[in-house]
Formats: structure tokens, C-alpha cells, sequence
């Protein structure tokens, strides 16, 4: 099959809408950087896109206010040609794409969903399509490969690699081109007269895409050459450990600061009052969002020295559920159950 596409494509992947709980915060920072990048691509006069998967964060369900951000979102790219792969977190089996979430987009004019693996001629150029458990075991070999792969050697995530994907010869047998989502940091290896580029998500969701920079890929089809495109636009995560500003003022931090989501860490015995008055010192620059994690065992700081604490007004269910909206994790929903079961055990 041939698809009618312009010499430069744009590449994106690993939306996640929906992450971390459906958040607001985070439907807002999707929205608004599909605001940016549809300027970006008409400054460049681009009207094609390749999606690599991941539309969504949860597999299993979609909010239905996440389901209308990603209406939202789509509407905005109306006016360009796209095709899209389904990841794992759009898929309903965990080992292929063939019942996922993006089937809704099913008769959409501008969008077409590749469920299998799939080759196209884009252009003059061949082009094969992985998405999330694709067979690419009996492919003809082909200019480029799009997929939603999992890849030995390459970082999952912040210093975890990788041990149990495919073999990069593997995908590279496909092709001396490849484009992949589902890893989000950005990485980019060259072999002799071919390479494998992992594009990274398009904006920064946890702390462990900290110094890692998010944006989009322009591919050129005419000259096989790329152009990364910086995001300047989405919040960033910052952390500020205690030890270094608890003598200090947070000043150094205010560029860091601002707009941004930052994280103070409590890596030295402090009271409560000292940790409370830097986090108000930290809001003072205007954070997206500010909280606080405690490196130390709580119990070596003395939180309630001098403090009468009455705690009959606290709500122990809604202090599990914030505490574990607040934890680094993709199960959330699980933990909060396990924890609320307990309580609701011994209570």
C-alpha cells in the first residue's frame, strides 16, 4: 500500500494521556504542547505525522476525561495526514495490539491505525510498522522501521537497561533505519551505516526524564537526514535536596523553579518547622507543582518536637491516596487498594 505523504514527517510518541491518575495538570501540559508542536510544524510547512504508540497511559481503562482530552488533542491535528501504532499501555493484551484504545480513531479521514505490522511506501521509500508484540520475524527489509519496541541494551528508565527485548541486529536486519517509541529517554546509537534512535516522550512526565531533552523529530524522506525540534515549552522537574539549602536561601534555584515541577529532598536531620519554611521559600518562585521527599527514615526526624499534634481530624484514607499519588510508580491504583484494604483491616 502507498500513502500519500510530503518529503518531511514529523515523529512523536508516548503521549501517556492520563498519567498520573488523570491529572488536570497533566491533561493541561498535553494540550498545550500540542498547541506548540502544531506551530512548530506549520512554521516547517508539515502536514505528515507518524505516531509511535503509547497514546494513552492506562491499558486496561480510559477515564472518560482523559478520553475527551484525546478527542482534544486529535481535533487539533485535524489537518494532518497521520498514521499511528498502537503501544503497550493502548493495548488490552500484553502481548499484541490487536484490541487496544486507539481503534476508536477507526474512520477518522486524516488517521490511519496500524494494528499489525504493516509495510507502506511512503513516497518512494518502503517503510515497515511494529507495533507493540508486531511479528518482525518475516518482513521484507525495507528504507525505515516505525514500531513500538523493546530493545536489548537500551535504558528503560534513569540507570535500568533493558535485558529481556529483541536483539538490536534483530531490528536492524529490518532495516538500517529505525524509529522507535516505548522507551521515554531519548537515545540515539549509530552502527556501521545504520542506527536505532528511541524518540523519546515529547515532554518530561516523571523524575526520571531529569536531564533528558523532549521534543519531535522532523525526518527528511528525500535526503534520509532528521531534525530534532527542542520543547522549551513544558514543565521540567528540578529536585532540591535540604542539605543544600537549608542555610541558605533557594534563590540559586528560581530559574529551575519556576513553572516547573520540583521535588524538595529531605537528605539531612531537620525539623519540621526548617522543612516548612524552604518549601514556602521554594513556592515563593512559583512552582507548577512542589513536593516533598524524605530520604531519611522519618523517624530520625524530629517532626514533632515542640508540636502538640492532635490527629483526629486526619483522614487516613485520603493520606494513603495522596501518599501514593505522590510515589514514582505506574501501579498507583493497585497500591492504594492493598494499603486501604490493610487499613480498613486493623482499624
Amino acid at each position: 500500500m502507498s500513502v500519500t505523504m510530503n518529503k518531511k514527517i514529523a515523529l512523536f510518541t508516548d503521549l501517556h494521556l492520563g498519567i498520573h491518575q488523570n491529572s488536570l495538570f497533566w491533561h493541561g501540559v498535553a494540550l498545550k504542547w500540542t498547541d506548540w508542536f502544531v506551530s512548530e510544524l506549520e512554521k516547517k510547512n508539515i502536514k505528515d505525522i507518524i505516531f509511535m504508540g503509547d497514546f494513552f497511559d492506562h491499558r486496561d481503562e480510559v477515564a472518560v476525561n482523559t478520553l475527551h482530552v484525546g478527542y482534544q488533542v486529535l481535533s487539533k491535528l485535524k489537518e494532518y495526514n497521520i498514521i499511528m501504532i498502537p503501544g503497550n499501555h493502548d493495548s488490552f493484551y500484553r502481548d499484541h495490539a490487536e484490541i487496544n484504545s486507539l481503534n476508536i480513531v477507526q474512520g477518522w479521514s486524516n488517521i490511519q491505525l496500524l494494528n499489525k505490522t504493516s509495510q507502506l511506501m511512503l513516497g518512494t521509500k518502503l517503510a515497515t510498522f511494529v507495533p507493540w508484540g508486531g511479528d518482525v520475524n518475516k518482513v521484507p527489509k525495507s528504507d525505515y522501521v516505525f514500531g513500538h519496541l523493546e530493545i536489548n541494551t537500551f535504558r528503560l528508565h534513569g540507570t535500568k537497561v533493558c535485558d529481556k527485548g529483541i536483539e538490536p541486529t534483530s531490528v536492524l536486519n529490518l532495516s538500517p533505519r529505525v524509529y522507535s517509541g516505548h522507551f521515554h529517554l531519548r537515545d540515539k546509537r549509530e552502527y556501521q551505516n545504520s542506527y536505532i534512535n528511541y524518540v523519546g516522550n515529547p515532554f518530561e512526565m516523571n523524575f526520571g526524564d531529569i536531564n533528558n531533552q523532549k521534543g519531535v523529530y522532523i525526518l527528511d524522506l528525500n535526503n534520509d537526514t532528521e531534525e530534532f525540534i527542542t520543547n522549551d515549552i513544558s514543565p521540567k522537574h528540578c529536585k532540591i535536596f535540604a542539605s543544600e539549602v537549608a542555610n541558605t536561601d533557594v534563590k540559586k534555584y528560581k530559574q529551575s523553579i519556576a513553572n516547573n515541577i520540583v521535588k524538595l529532598i529531605v537528605d539531612i536531620k531537620i525539623s519540621a518547622d526548617a522543612i516548612d519554611k524552604i518549601q514556602k521559600n521554594i513556592i515563593l518562585y512559583k512552582p507548577a507543582l512542589c513536593t516533598v521527599e524524605f530520604l531519611l527514615n522519618i523517624n530520625d526526624i524530629d517532626m514533632l518536637k515542640d508540636i502538640s499534634a492532635d490527629m483526629s481530624g486526619v483522614n487516613i484514607e485520603n493520606s494513603i491516596t495522596q501518599f501514593v499519588n505522590n510515589l514514582e510508580i505506574k501501579e498507583k491504583k493497585e497500591l492504594i487498594s492493598e494499603c486501604l484494604g490493610y487499613y480498613n483491616n486493623i482499624k
